[in-house]
């Protein structure tokens, strides 16, 4: 972080999963170093045991969202995404750790799109009066390169000579889709969204792929 990050406005809006089918998309700017979570309503330190001694974990995502409060006239669109070392079947970490490996990814990573879902209550949660969330995710890997997050410049295209003038050639057959765009397609049509709303979120990421290209993955993953 540079000196001129550290005056930079920070998220202050964090993603609020209320009703059962809350969604919410972002493009991840920031993973923040595990710092320990505090109890509800307090600044105790929250643990998982009564004898205090497994502290409760957690790390915060920032990203670049679409959203905006309109009560806040600085609203930047930027959202916290808070997700607790929770390993349990259903949480957000083991939702988003689910959407990574489903497109062979390793980890989440900065220009990586990420969508969170509130699916609905645990039926087994512990506490009927008070159930457990549960959550599914998914997640597009950043473009390999040339997306919006890389820093490198673009080299010069080499100089052609002149060639002379041939007869048309027989056009090329329309090359394969690249696996990235398969993948990342395929896991935003699991979330429900339409074929030019999945176009237009992933021309942010800087991968290319228009409305007719979803449809076509579509068709054959019916």
């Amino acid at each position: 972080m540079s000196a001129f990050d550290f005056f930079a406005p920070r998220a202050s809006h964090s993603w609020k999963f209320t009703n059962p089918g809350d969604t919410h998309t972002g493009t991840i700017t920031e993973v923040s170093d595990a710092r320990q979570a505090t109890e509800f309503g307090s600044n105790e330190p929250a643990f998982w045991d009564r004898e205090k001694t497994r502290p409760k974990m957690q790390v915060a995502v920032t990203l670049d969202t679409a959203e905006r409060d309109p009560q806040d006239a600085n609203d930047t669109g930027k959202r916290t995404l808070w997700v607790v070392e929770d390993g349990r079947s259903g949480s957000i970490l083991s939702a988003i750790r689910q959407a990574v490996h489903q497109v062979g990814a390793g980890t989440i990573d900065i220009g990586g799109q990420l969508t969170v879902t509130f699916s609905g209550f645990d039926p087994n949660s512990k506490n009927p009066a008070n159930p457990r969330k549960v959550y599914s995710a998914s997640y597009v890997p950043p473009a390999p390169a040339g997306g919006m997050f890389t820093n490198q410049a673009a080299a010069p295209a080499p100089a052609v000579p002149a060639q002379p003038v041939a007869a048309p050639a027989t056009p090329a057959p329309v090359p394969a889709v690249p696996d990235a765009v398969r993948q990342a397609v395929t896991a935003l049509i699991g979330t429900g969204q339409a074929d030019e709303q999945i176009a237009a979120t992933l021309a942010g990421t800087g991968l290319p792929v228009t409305a007719e290209t979803v449809a076509t993955i579509r068709a054959a993953a019916a």
